[in-house]
């Protein structure tokens, strides 16, 4: 993945997926960890500690959405 603009993350490495709207943006790692960058408004970039996900889905204002590596939401 190579992504440009404000607050983009330098070490990426391979990612599985990536989801942007509005000012953020989130890509989730083939470990099953996600990175997210941008506006962070409401802490929508701040990813619970240990969490691993197979999908996420950015929103446009308040949150984002995840599917976690054992299906739950």
């Amino acid at each position: 993945v190579q992504c440009w603009g404000k607050s983009v993350p330098s070490n990426l490495g391979t990612v599985n997926s990536i989801s942007s709207a509005g000012s953020d943006t989130c890509a989730v790692k083939t470990d099953g960890t996600a990175k997210c960058w941008g506006g962070n408004a409401w802490g929508r970039n701040s990813i619970p500690s240990g969490l691993l996900i197979d999908q996420i889905s950015v929103g446009n204002w308040w949150h984002n959405c995840a599917i976690k590596l054992d299906d739950t939401i």
